[in-house]
């Protein structure tokens, strides 16, 4: 019988040695593992520089032009009163200054609409049409047009304002729900002399928890000593103390420098918004790893059995006392819902 070299015996006693004394490794948040939430955050982040769509400033017709046609479209048929004193109705009274000076104003205004040809006609103006018996009738029915027209505008002005105005203050929201507050920076608020709190506190949860974006992405890709791990991946981002008051505005700050930025223009839309809610909802309870608490699948980032308090090992964020029963949600989703709701009744 033949027998194996000793070397070869020696490698496989090796091999299988090391089999039975591996162990499972344990996962480790400062391996980056909470890259893929913080990046669902910054996705929320970038909203704030998405345009309005390209349709609400094109898509309206100028009213004042509309309604303009329609006045000169009027004079063709008025009467010579009309055309040569306003049937007396401009400012001022009888054979003062200031009825002169209006009745003149007037009279140029006439003159200058009068002079302008149709839109389509190369010759037409809206000089006076000759005198028929239909002459009248049709001054009163453009006249009736006019009027018409003129209150439609006035409507329809409005409705415009309103859908411009509305992605101002969706913006508006979208900025509350990153920073916490109204504004263009992060100031740190919302977030108390207590990160754990902020955090989650542990496995309890805690009514901090969730109040802007950065606040939670300090709680995720920040630990509370020196940060010797990169949770969120790419670098070790600034610590955060167990009392952030110092150290959270610069921090929030750093993390949002980090995020990616979309490589063109985004247009805001309601399907935007809730796209990235959306996304930011699939890593809640996404890395349970070995934690028994039922608090984990409320957990943004990896969770484990101390639960989130921002300390090493501990960065993440835990929901449970915003979505487990009765939590009344995440309190910045509320303002990015709050921003769809406007853009949908635009």
């Amino acid at each position: 019988m033949q027998r194996e070299p000793a070397s070869a015996l020696t490698s496989i006693a090796l091999a299988a040695a090391l089999l039975l004394c591996a162990k499972p490794v344990k996962p480790n948040a400062d391996n980056g593992l909470n890259a893929a939430a913080f990046a669902s955050l910054c996705g929320i982040y970038t909203l704030k520089d998405a345009v309005q769509p390209a349709d609400w400033a094109t898509g309206f017709d100028n009213e004042d032009d509309i309604i303009s046609s329609i006045f000169n479209a009027n004079l063709s048929t008025a009467t010579a009163s009309w055309l040569e004193t306003k049937d007396n109705t401009p400012t001022g009274s009888e054979g003062t200054s200031e009825r002169q000076a209006a009745l003149k104003e007037w009279l140029a205004e006439v003159k200058k609409r009068q002079a302008i040809k149709p839109e389509g006609t190369d010759d037409d103006t809206y000089k006076p049409v000759p005198e028929t018996p239909f002459k009248q009738l049709a001054n009163v029915e453009i006249n009736s047009k006019h009027q018409q027209a003129a209150k439609l505008g006035a409507d329809f002005k409005n409705q415009k304002s309103t859908v411009v105005a509305a992605y101002q203050k969706a913006i508006e929201h979208i900025k509350k729900a990153i920073y916490g507050e109204a504004g263009d920076d992060y100031t740190g608020a919302g977030m108390s002399a207590t990160k754990q709190h902020t955090c989650g506190d542990g496995t309890n949860g805690h009514a901090e928890a969730g109040y802007s974006v950065v606040n939670d992405m300090i709680c995720l890709c920040t630990p509370a000593a020196s940060p010797l791990g990169k949770p969120c991946g790419q670098k070790a981002f600034d610590q955060v103390n167990a009392n952030p008051t110092s150290t959270k505005a610069t921090a929030g700050k750093n993390l949002l420098a980090a995020c990616r930025k979309p490589p063109s223009k985004e247009t805001l839309t309601p399907e935007l918004i809730q796209s990235r809610i959306a996304t930011f909802y699939a890593q809640i309870g996404a890395q349970t790893a070995t934690a028994t608490d039922g608090s984990a699948h409320y957990v943004l980032g990896l969770a484990t059995d101390t639960g989130c308090t921002g300390s090493s090992q501990a960065e993440c964020v835990n929901y449970v006392h915003q979505l487990k029963t009765p939590g009344t949600g995440i309190n910045w989703i509320k303002e990015l819902n709050s921003a769809t709701k406007i853009l949908s009744a635009a």
